[in-house]
């Protein structure tokens, strides 16, 4: 996931650099061979004098020639350069975004510098006057027409390049930002950028044939521009596609997608309006580790247990969960002073070895993580005080079984259920003096600490279970509205 992201990222910053250099092309003569194409001066002059002469071409047409105009015209998507061959040092370029293509005025401009007042040169105002008298017998409506199109097409390009960096901007914020949990939004900008860049070449490339409008073989396109616009926004491409399959393999190898069995479905359908077969999905991302406020859901070393053994201090998911249980131990012992509640007896989790004050637990395959049988009504009111309605019934001489569920994250994070323990919900569900209660122990890490009570977890629709896995275990996720 971390690879694909910092391969988007990646052609994404290539992309953006190319991108504003092929927008500057041609506003300085460092990068004037980035030009979209480039005008032989002295073939346009060749082209132009047979055309209206109808000659065979082999006398030169000094009218329309002079020793300061330039060997080439290079053309970019921000200015126009000349270019005397040998001559590096009288390279010039002038900074035009969508530079105009009127080849008098290119004329004039080209031969502007070498003289101080245009009008005191004879030589170049004879120059000036048949370029005029040449342009002026051609046929005009087709040249306005030329220029019309290649002035549209170009303004198109432009604009879809501007569109295309402002993507890249936004691709790489994502790339680099974009939490790797949520790979989807990233992978589909960083495509549809790819697609844009093509997109952009087309009104790019579909402009040449216009430029220059009446140079025929004058004219000669520019294989690295087209090089940059296609195939540099193909790489683009490609590379988002091989994010979107980076991002699709991870999630398929962080956990195995199996359908739900006649047999799990018959122990979680149960009676009652409420039970409901569990939908196949996929389990989410390997990725979310429980830094980023997931349990993690590992394969029972224990199945006898249904818990995977305490070291001496517990792996990292065994704290977050023993911090859930605690918090609950404490909330109805200290808080609500339950009668006869005790870690010993009430605390049927084998995570309470981590409390110092209580012996191991090793039967907690047939228990919540706690058990209480009220005779006096005290669970059911200190219920009632945390928000949780309790059935009429479930006041006296009633078992109640809480199972606690805790993460550092928010309260949709996902946790993980074994097929043991939604066994047991099924089973209680049943009976009438029995309840089994989900607790949601959220931000269990933080100074507030959220809760979230579940009566009837196999029946509740803001349940969203997912599974179950090779593991034996279902990704199940809360879906809350209010969090602490």
């Amino acid at each position: 996931m971390r690879f694909s992201a910092g391969c988007i990222a990646l052609f994404t910053i290539v992309s953006l650099v190319v991108n504003f250099i092929l927008l500057l092309t041609c506003i300085s003569s460092p990068i004037k061979e980035l030009a979209l194409y480039r005008v032989n001066v002295t073939q346009l002059a060749h082209d132009l004098h047979n055309q209206v002469s109808n000659d065979t071409g082999d006398g030169l047409p000094t009218d329309l020639l002079h020793s300061n105009l330039p060997s080439y015209w290079y053309w970019g998507i921000s200015g126009i350069c000349d270019v005397h061959l040998g001559q590096p040092e009288r390279t010039h370029c002038r900074r035009e975004f969508l530079p105009k293509q009127h080849i008098l005025t290119l004329v004039e401009e080209s031969l502007r510098p070498s003289v101080d007042n245009i009008a005191q040169d004879n030589d170049i105002r004879r120059v000036l006057a048949s370029w005029n008298s040449t342009l002026g017998r051609l046929d005009g409506p087709d040249l306005h027409d030329r220029d019309a199109r290649f002035s549209t097409l170009s303004k198109a390009g432009a604009a879809l390049l501007i569109t295309v960096i402002t993507f890249d901007i936004f691709t790489l914020a994502a790339s680099l930002f974009w939490p790797t949990n949520k790979p989807t939004p990233r992978v589909f900008l960083s495509t549809f950028n790819g697609l844009l860049a093509i997109v952009t070449g087309a009104p790019v490339a579909a402009s040449m044939p216009h430029g220059m409008y009446v140079a025929i073989r004058a004219r000669e396109f520019s294989v690295i521009t087209l090089v940059i616009v296609f195939i540099g926004a193909a790489l683009r491409l490609v590379s988002s596609l091989v994010g979107c399959c980076l991002s699709c393999w991870g999630s398929d190898n962080s956990s195995s997608r199996l359908p739900v069995t006649r047999d799990s479905v018959s122990r979680l359908g149960g009676q009652g309006k409420k039970a409901r077969p569990l939908p196949r999905q996929r389990q989410l991302p390997e990725h979310r580790q429980p830094l980023k406020g997931q349990q993690q859901l590992s394969e029972p070393q224990h199945p006898s247990t249904g818990r995977t053994p305490l070291g001496n201090r517990g792996t990292y998911n065994e704290e977050v969960g023993y911090l859930g249980e605690k918090y609950i131990f404490e909330l109805f012992g200290k808080k609500h002073d339950l009668p006869n509640w005790s870690g010993e007896q009430n605390w049927t989790s084998s995570l309470r070895s981590l409390h110092d004050m209580f012996s191991p637990f090793d039967q907690d395959r047939d228990h919540a993580d706690f058990t209480y049988h009220d005779t006096a009504g005290a669970m059911a009111e200190a219920l009632r005080q945390e928000g949780v309605r309790v059935r009429q019934h479930c006041s006296t001489d009633t078992t109640y079984h809480i199972e606690v569920k805790s993460t550092p994250g928010r309260c949709e994070t996902v946790f993980g259920v074994s097929v043991n323990q939604t066994r047991l919900m099924n089973k209680y569900r049943r009976e009438s003096n029995s309840v089994y209660i989900l607790v949601r122990v959220f931000n269990v890490q933080g100074p507030n600490v959220g809760l979230r009570w579940l009566t009837d977890p196999l029946g509740d629709d803001d349940l969203e279970f997912r599974g179950p896995e090779k593991n034996r275990y279902y990704a199940v996720r809360t879906r809350c509205v209010l969090q602490v």
